[in-house]
């Protein structure tokens, strides 16, 4: 478990946290991961908590990048993340997403949505949350 309480930011690594076999990372009020992709979970499953902030680059990556099996963000009240798409969840991965924050895509790219699936998935919006994008939320499913 990795549990930003300050500042967890780097300007010319490609991720911030990066985890290759899953796990749990809980960011904090007041926390902050922000790197090119700013959190990115690769081949196993993992549940991210986030009260703080998570960026990723606004041009080309996203907030929180999952890939191969993916699993759950919560996004509280309170709790801001963004990048070219805001949650991007692809390449054979499922997940959820329950927002009571903000979670945003970049106003410097086209075509990009707050949540992003590759396969699909699950959106929980509640009261007070907001998504926000080209598409707030988008599916594109490969059917082969």
């Amino acid at each position: 478990m990795i549990t930003p309480r300050g500042r967890a930011s780097r300007r010319w690594c490609r991720h911030r946290i990066g985890l290759g076999a899953g796990g749990s990372v809980p960011n904090e009020s007041g926390g902050l991961i922000s790197g090119v992709l700013g959190l990115a979970i690769r081949y196993g499953t993992a549940a991210v908590i986030n009260s703080g902030t998570m960026k990723g680059d606004p041009s080309t990556a996203a907030g929180i990048w999952m890939s191969q099996s993916g699993g759950i963000v919560t996004n509280n009240s309170g709790g801001f993340i963004s990048g070219r798409d805001g949650v991007e969840i692809v390449n054979g991965a499922t997940g959820t997403v329950i927002n009571s924050g903000t979670i945003a895509n970049s106003v410097h790219a086209a075509s990009v949505a707050g949540v992003f699936f590759g396969n699909p998935g699950t959106v929980i919006n509640n009261p007070g949350g907001v998504i926000t994008g080209e598409y707030g939320v988008f599916v594109s499913i490969d059917t082969g």
